[in-house]
This record gives C-alpha cells, structure tokens and sequence, in this order.
C-alpha cells in the first residue's frame, strides 16, 4: 500500500486518462483560475461572464440605435440638398430666365 491507501499499481499506459471520468455523483470543489481556453471553470465566473457580455451587447444595441438615427438625420439632410443642387444651373450650357440679383458680386 502507497501513502494515499491505495494499492500500488504497475504502470499502465495512459489510454485510461483518455476516457470520460465518472465523478458518481460528486462535484469537483476548488477550481483554480482557468489559464488555457479548454480549462474547467466555476459556475460564478461562468455567470459573471455572461451578465458581462449581456451588458456589451445591450451597450452595442444603444451604440446602434444612436447611430442609426444619426445616419436617418444624415439622409434627410442629404435629401434637401439634392433637391438644392436641382434647382441649380448647371456649369456648362442651360437657360436662365428671368431677372439676376447682381447685389453683393464683386470681381467680376
């Protein structure tokens, strides 16, 4: 018998560290903090990171939300100068009609 109470056993290969483990019922208390991705982790720090990125999706759908609307804005502002540019002359060619407010040119 080793110090642990158990029976000394021949080395066997490691196929057996291979196979599911079978806790019968227990639980594993204890955990460190995990250091690589495929690290068992505690039920505590697996909620804090879900309430975590609940938060930044909620911050994200805020973040959107105002963009969205700054863009809406954007558009109708693009709308009413389209629509400016439309009454324009265009640079080369077209008509003018009617009379031509010369008050304020300079240099000409």
């Amino acid at each position: 018998m080793d110090k642990f109470g158990s029976q000394a056993r021949k080395r066997e290969s490691v196929w057996w560290m291979l196979q599911d483990l079978d806790m019968n019922d227990n639980r594993i208390t204890s955990l460190g903090h995990h250091k690589n991705s495929s690290d068992a982790v505690t039920k505590r720090w697996l909620t804090q990171q879900m309430k975590d990125g609940i938060k930044d999706i909620n911050d994200l759908e805020a973040a959107l939300e105002a963009i969205s609307k700054e863009l809406e804005a954007a558009k109708k502002q693009l709308n009413v100068i389209e629509k400016d540019v439309a009454k324009s002359l265009p640079i080369t060619g077209g008509k003018m009609v009617g009379g031509i407010d010369m008050q304020g040119l300079t240099n000409l």
